[in-house]
């Protein structure tokens, strides 16, 4: 197997001469982090070719193959070079590499100068894959047999072979793209080995730290942990959760809190969107889809996913333990039922609506009780209790009545004939003072002013001319006189008047002719 040298663990460094757009920084090449990493690099949408990418690696390396991935959606490389430097390393995190054995003396392969070793051109952009067919490996290093069906394959040639087997630097040339498109690269792989000129010591370290980062060994104590664990409790445990893809948010990878189903068929987080909006609101933009930039409409725009909503609350309570999920927010409650005690004011009116709803429908079934046993309640003369249930019937009118004899006792006979008084807190007063106290609290809530506003505009006196009388508004043209009242256009030039002199019928001052401006109502 042989070394991919632009992998994290490896850590080369990578640089470039042209800024990028932001979330597609150059570092995304080798970032550990896979949502980094799946991104890429992406210039700004100004920069055109060529743009320069520099890889640095802590010890020289022999070059097999190069795998460049130059499409990042509708972003396409079509033309890449390779350049290689042989210049000497310094400060490597692997220590002093050279070990001498170079075959000749006076470092005949360092050399500060980039040399192109190949180049792709193609109009229809896709994998790339430049190979080197004179490679040799070195034990423990082998050669695989890679897949490479699509790609487009271009040899790495150049006379001077320390080019080839002793590269420090290697630089990915851009230098054309499809249409109007930035440069992008989305992924990177530099395939070989350490080169011969490094100490044995490096060539067997440098492989021992890939193989462990892409197969990690379990630890002893995580194999008796994992195999004394029941299989329920398995998705407790950091390697074993997996959380669905449809539960995360497609921009910014995390479990969404309140998903949002759009036009074009995704589901967005309620605080991604609302950024987004922002965003687009500062540069003058209407709401649109963060996808496909329509905009929204009454017809067209975001509706809760509901669906989604009760299955990602159902995944996040059924792994509340884990410390993945311990930061997602919460908008369901607590995982052993409890109750909330300061509930929201939406979940307020529509209980009180409800408890509205059946206090109505008691009510009336009660009353309709009463009244069919009115004379025998009557008929008995029993004690009544100190306390007195009052009821209102709403009528097919919308017209609420009084029950008949507020002052009736309600009672219950035993089956040994003794009759015993009900408390005070039955169901039916227990609703009511429930109805009461959330009613008294919506009235403390803001009243709808819409109305009171349109009042308000309807009162202000409107601009009338001083001479018609007509009222002036925006369709008109206004005049202003020294006086400060205002004037219309066919009273301005009402014929017979003085052309030099204007008299206000309000105050009957005079205004000059030259001196009256127009004005805007």
């Amino acid at each position: 197997m042989l070394v991919d040298f632009g992998h994290w663990s490896l850590q080369p460094s990578v640089s470039c001469d042209k800024p990028s757009s932001d979330g597609y920084e150059v570092e995304n090449l080798t970032s550990r982090d896979s949502s980094h990493h799946c991104r890429g690099f992406l210039a700004e949408n100004f920069i055109k070719p060529p743009v320069n990418i520099t890889y640095t690696f802590p010890c020289k390396i022999s070059i097999h193959q190069i795998y460049i991935n130059p499409v990042i959606g509708a972003q396409k490389s079509t033309a890449i070079e390779i350049y290689t430097s042989s210049n000497s390393i310094t400060n490597s995190w692997l220590g002093d590499t050279d070990s001498g054995r170079n075959g000749r003396r006076g470092g005949h392969f360092d050399s500060p100068f980039f040399i192109n070793i190949g180049k792709i051109s193609s109009e229809k952009p896709g994998q790339l894959c430049f190979t080197y067919p004179r490679f040799v490996a070195t034990p423990p290093y082998s050669v695989d047999r890679m897949c490479v069906n699509g790609c487009q394959i271009s040899e790495l040639r150049n006379q001077r072979t320390q080019c080839l087997i002793a590269v420090s630097q290697l630089t990915i040339r851009i230098t054309r793209t499809s249409g109007s498109c930035v440069p992008a690269v989305k992924s990177v792989k530099i395939l070989g080995q350490p080169a011969v000129s490094n100490r044995r010591e490096i060539l067997e370290k440098v492989y021992k730290i890939y193989v462990e980062s892409i197969n990690p060994m379990p630890k002893i104590a995580d194999k008796v942990k994992s195999t004394e664990t029941k299989p329920n409790t398995s998705l407790e445990t950091d390697s074993g959760l997996e959380i669905p893809d449809e539960f995360l948010d497609p921009i910014l990878c995390e479990i969404m809190a309140l998903p949002m189903l759009l036009p074009c068929g995704k589901s967005l987080d309620q605080s991604t969107l609302d950024k987004y909006i922002d965003t687009e609101a500062s540069w003058g933009r209407q709401p649109n889809d963060p996808f496909t930039g329509v905009p929204f409409s009454a017809d067209s725009k975001p509706i809760p996913n509901n669906s989604l909503k009760s299955r990602i609350d159902a995944f996040v309570l059924q792994n509340s333990n884990n410390e993945k999920l311990k930061c997602v927010p919460r908008t369901l409650g607590r995982k052993d039922g409890g109750i909330v005690s300061k509930p929201s004011q939406t979940s307020l009116i529509s209980s009180v609506s409800n408890s509205a709803h059946c206090s109505m429908n008691s009510n009336l079934k009660r009353n309709m009780d009463f009244h069919e046993h009115e004379s025998e309640l009557h008929s008995k003369k029993l004690k009544t209790d100190s306390s007195v249930l009052r009821s209102t019937v709403v009528s097919s009118n919308g017209i609420s009545e009084n029950n008949q004899n507020s002052s009736q006792p309600v009672l219950s006979q035993s089956r040994g004939g003794n009759s015993q008084s009900h408390h005070p807190t039955s169901h039916e007063s227990q609703l009511n003072s429930s109805l009461c106290q959330a009613m008294s609290l919506l009235n403390g809530l803001p009243s709808f002013t819409k109305r009171q506003c349109i009042a308000r505009k309807c009162e202000e006196p409107r601009e009338t001319c001083v001479s018609c009388h007509c009222d002036l508004d925006k369709s008109k043209s206004v005049y202003k006189l020294l006086c400060s009242h205002l004037i219309c256009r066919p009273c301005l030039l009402r014929p017979g008047s003085s052309k030099q002199m204007i008299l206000c019928g309000k105050c009957d001052n005079v205004s000059p002719l030259s001196q009256v401006i127009r004005v805007h109502v």
